[in-house]
């Protein structure tokens, strides 16, 4: 990582304002992924059972531009800029004061206490999600993933100062037709117990259209080189169930793990079950490597029963 300071004199000098130098942090991170699916699970880009290669590969590079300046009355400062093969990835700014801090675009969201299990390196399922045919989409039950939050990203967000471990975040999202257009909340409870410490979290996010109110309530529990996630995740009328934990072994080593299902209250027989375990070795700073094997099922919809494996081994730099 690079850490540059860019002088504003000059800048300053024509606004008429006076400010602080700028710093500019450049960072980057790279990866190769190898991937294995196997089982009628593995639906790939296409929809139905069996449509996805049994090996796939792929490399990510990105840079992160962040950038962040003290102003004069207190508050500071920060923007992103996130690249990728595409071009630019994500980008936000925010601005942090005694009020809290007032985010925007890619910063935005960082405080509603949503709670994810998934705690592997990689994760994921190929259930299928839709039929495939435009007629039958509308009506598709689709297999959800036991480890997500199910709460959307903001484009503005405003988080306020923890008071007695108490903070509050509150946001909104712009869709692309106004009945998409949303809220989100959150509060986040944390206290120090001894030598544990403990987090206690509920979000929720709608967009007042009928089936799309999704809640996340959770809780995180730190002992040492330790960390249990329990939560419990809703999104319409799916519930997802799960635990998961992280253990560090070792200075270079950590293992993960996380087990759940999600279930449909509308939906007689719909199951979905997911479980993962993984490592991640670190070879030397910056260069870790790590392998995350997912066991996932499901039952009830659309497409019928499914069940399938995912293994992933990755080699993840930083710079």
């Amino acid at each position: 990582m690079r850490k540059i300071l860019l002088a504003t004199t000059a800048l300053v000098a024509m606004g008429g304002v006076s400010a602080a130098s700028a710093d500019v942090t450049l960072s980057g991170t790279a990866s190769y992924n190898y991937i294995t699916n196997s089982g009628t699970g593995s639906t790939g880009t296409l929809a139905g059972p069996g449509n996805a290669e049994d090996r796939d590969m792929s490399t990510n590079v990105d840079a992160n531009i962040a950038m962040s300046s003290a102003l004069d009355n207190g508050m500071s400062i920060s923007g992103l800029v996130s690249l990728d093969e595409g071009g630019v990835d994500d980008s936000g700014w925010s601005i942090a004061g005694d009020f809290g801090t007032l985010a925007f675009g890619g910063t935005a969201n960082d405080g509603f206490g949503s709670t994810a299990t998934g705690l592997t390196a990689d994760e994921g399922i190929t259930l299928s999600t839709t039929t495939g045919t435009a007629a039958a989409t509308a009506v598709a039950i689709p297999y959800k993933t036991v480890h997500n939050d199910f709460i959307p990203h903001s484009n503005v967000s405003l988080t306020l100062p923890a008071v007695s471990g108490f903070q509050l975040g509150v946001g909104i999202t712009d869709g692309a037709t106004s009945a998409a257009d949303g809220t989100q909340w959150g509060l986040k409870y944390s206290m120090d117990a001894g030598s544990m410490t403990v987090d206690v979290a509920y979000a929720s996010a709608s967009t007042g259209s009928a089936g799309s109110d999704s809640s996340s309530a959770g809780a995180t529990l730190t002992m040492g080189d330790t960390k249990i996630v329990v939560a419990s995740n809703e999104t319409g009328t799916y519930t997802a169930d799960s635990v998961g934990a992280i253990y560090k072994v070792s200075d270079a080593l950590t293992v993960q793990g996380y087990t759940g299902s999600t279930e449909k209250s509308d939906t007689a027989g719909y199951e979905v079950e997911d479980t993962a375990i993984g490592l991640t070795y670190t070879v030397t700073t910056g260069l870790t490597v790590s392998v995350t094997h997912n066991d996932f099922s499901g039952k009830g919809g659309t497409n019928g029963v499914e069940s399938g494996t995912r293994t992933v081994i990755a080699l993840d730099a930083t710079f």
